[in-house]
């Protein structure tokens, strides 16, 4: 699979969650989690399952960066191209959902951002690198409902 057009490197990003227990924990809000990201060296591919594209795509207007999306692929259900896509990336960033247990288990490079409470779902390390998946370096929020020192610490991964 290939999407780019451009010199940049590729970042797959999910920052949402649906689940019904710890969902809004886990999920980050978009413009947070866009405002972050938008002066990342990156394009960035929409590995979002929850059909959002036309905000995803106005807010990426806004904030002045390249997102691709594929409306075509059901990236609830279709693991396979799902896995083609994250393949094709040069990194990922991700909340703790599917996205981050394929792109582990694909060995790309992820940066997982995990809250600090409910839905803490990656507790067995602490040392910030995931035990069962060596390419993902795990930033755990400091404080329940605030993702500031965490998108922080994902620009400074990043760059």
């Amino acid at each position: 699979m290939r999407f780019k057009n451009s010199d940049k490197p590729l970042c797959g990003i999910s920052w949402s969650s649906i689940n019904q227990f710890y969902g809004s924990s886990k999920s980050i809000p978009t413009n947070d989690f866009y405002h972050a990201i938008s002066k990342l060296p990156f394009d960035f591919v929409n590995f979002e399952y929850i059909n959002q594209s036309d905000e995803s795509l106005e807010l990426s207007s806004e904030f002045n960066f390249k997102l691709y999306d594929f409306d075509e692929i059901d990236k609830f259900n279709d693991f396979e191209s799902v896995a083609a896509m994250i393949s094709s990336c040069d990194l990922v960033i991700t909340i703790s959902n599917v996205t981050a247990h394929l792109a582990g288990a694909l060995g790309v490079k992820t940066i997982l951002l995990v809250p600090f409470s409910h839905g803490r779902l990656w507790y067995w390390s602490d040392i910030g690198q995931s035990k069962w998946y060596p390419s993902i370096n795990i930033v755990r929020q400091k404080h329940i409902n605030n993702w500031n020192d965490s998108l922080k610490q994902l620009r400074e991964l990043t760059n």
